[in-house]
């Protein structure tokens, strides 16, 4: 081990574990979150003493929280094996109708509204069957759900509730209000989570700066799927009474990575699990040979839209704790880093290998190979219409593929790149135990970084 690591790895251990609560944050990407089940279920038994309480999500990501939540009453292996189970449950015709008569609807309805004057389409995919799948027991039980979120009535005292396994302290989805462009975050939240002596979550206020709101409320499928409303693709989805209620579409629209929710909540930890790596790079979805195609662009905008803002958040974050350390380590105040105090961050993301991207691109060449493609005919023509540009067309479908073989391909893609993870915390970093270890490599990293650019100006 080099001078360098030596230094990153007693950097990254100065520092223990994050005390609860903690939140685990789940990004948007449509069928791309059967990687983040994946994933989930390798890293969460790892977590005996920093498993989320606070569980937020958007878009797909919205789903894969609430399915957590409905298992936070089991313990971590049961948890980890049942969202893949059920995850591997999921296809298509419990997701979306027929796509040949979807588009044909809405390129009907958007002539009519051209020459007639009649509304148009409101989106090109028909998710009526997601509506009823979300209200399926064996996928999502939302009575389950509300009592993991409810005060046990036998804890009388502060003592028994710590002593007590916690269940869920909050579960939040992200959307982005239609018209307004705020993002929304409905939360429901345990009662006593916030009036706990020790480790108590937040009642978290707007923040105009962001144009994020706010909104306790009883939890239902409906924001789900509001949540998970990928805009033109999905269909918005109304939430309220019918005089005052507003339409939402996709969070991940301005806040794919909720990291700020997650703080204003209290985490003093927080887990994000993405479909996108952490770091900027070129695509290998585009080619260089030609000018983008329109395909391309909406591919490109879509990752602006999803992931360099969590990107950023994320390395903000890690600065911010670096920062902080020194400061405190100085016996300094800071009068620049509104963060109260250092927050560690576990990072899950895609390797280079398992590029989503590229899973799906395996899983279309094996799912439409010869004859096989009679069996599907509505991907046969997605496949087609969006064959102008090869390149984009896996990422782009990678959405939408809720295919038993891009599902399955994704989890097991999530469950590598988790292994990974782990085996590098337990190489690059000695000492303490294996959760610590994995709490510490973000850090680590980070130290990494800044130390080579010192010696490298």
């Amino acid at each position: 081990m080099s001078d360098l690591d030596d230094t990153a790895g007693a950097l990254a251990l100065s520092t223990p574990m994050p005390k609860p609560p903690i939140a685990i944050v789940l990004t948007g990407a449509g069928a791309r979150g059967a990687y983040e089940a994946g994933f989930i279920s390798r890293l969460l038994p790892e977590l005996k003493n920093t498993r989320p309480t606070i569980i937020v999500g958007t878009s797909a990501g919205a789903i894969n929280a609430a399915l957590l939540a409905s298992l936070a009453a089991r313990t971590p292996e049961e948890a980890s094996r049942e969202i893949v189970e059920r995850w591997r449950r999921i296809h298509k015709e419990m997701v979306l109708g027929p796509a040949w008569r979807s588009l044909l609807r809405a390129g009907r309805q958007y002539i009519t509204g051209l020459l007639l004057g009649m509304d148009a389409p409101t989106s090109l995919l028909d998710t009526g069957p997601l509506a009823t799948s979300l209200r399926d027991r064996s996928l999502l039980d939302w009575d389950v759900i509300h009592d993991n979120l409810k005060d046990d009535p036998s804890e009388c005292d502060e003592q028994s509730d710590n002593a007590r396994e916690r269940k869920v302290d909050v579960l939040a989805v992200a959307t982005t209000e239609s018209g307004s462009g705020r993002t929304k975050i409905f939360y429901q939240m345990r009662r006593r989570a916030q009036a706990r002596g020790t480790d108590p979550v937040k009642v978290p206020t707007d923040d105009d700066e962001r144009a994020i709101d706010y909104v306790p409320t009883y939890l239902s499928p409906e924001h789900v799927r509001a949540s998970a409303a990928i805009p033109v693709l999905f269909p918005p989805i109304r939430l309220g009474s019918q005089s005052r209620g507003h339409y939402y579409v996709d969070g991940g629209l301005r806040l794919n990575a909720p990291l700020k929710p997650a703080i204003d909540f209290g985490a003093n930890g927080i887990i994000v699990i993405s479909t996108d790596s952490r770091r900027y790079g070129a695509s290998a979805a585009v080619s260089t040979d030609k000018p983008p195609s329109i395909q391309d662009h909406i591919l490109q905008a879509m990752r602006l839209i999803t992931s360099d803002r969590m990107i950023e958040e994320i390395a903000a974050l890690v600065q911010n704790n670096a920062v902080i350390r020194a400061l405190s380590e100085n016996r300094m105040e800071s009068k620049v880093v509104r963060q109260e105090k250092p927050i560690p961050v576990i990072f899950g993301g895609p390797s280079e290998r398992n590029n989503v991207g590229s899973v799906a691109a395996r899983a279309l060449e094996d799912i439409l190979r010869g004859p096989r493609k009679l069996g599907h005919l509505d991907l046969s023509l997605l496949y087609w219409l969006t064959s102008t540009s090869p390149y984009s067309r896996p990422d782009v479908l990678s959405y939408i593929l809720f295919e038993p073989q891009f599902i399955g391909a994704a989890i097991q893609a999530g469950i590598e790149d988790a292994d990974e993870l782990i085996e590098n915390a337990d190489e690059l970093i000695s000492g303490g135990s294996r959760e610590a270890r994995i709490w510490s490599m973000l850090r680590r990293r980070h130290a990494e970084k800044m130390s080579q650019s010192q010696r490298c100006p």
